[in-house]
């Protein structure tokens, strides 16, 4: 038999449970992060081509 009571067995599951979440919520934070940097290099990336271009014809 597990000397472990059922409580501490309960207790441990739900400390194991948060820091799932808690790995989740960081990940999907990371991932926005990645979306927002890619996001913001596509705009600036476009608004150099237009300048350019701007200045090239211009």
């Amino acid at each position: 038999m597990n000397s472990k009571s059922k409580g501490q067995l309960n207790y441990e599951n739900v400390l194991k449970d948060m820091q799932i979440e808690e790995l989740t919520e960081t990940i999907e934070q990371k991932e926005n992060q990645v979306k927002l940097f890619a996001y913001l290099s596509v705009v600036f990336g476009l608004m150099f081509v237009v300048t350019l271009l701007c200045w090239v014809v211009g």
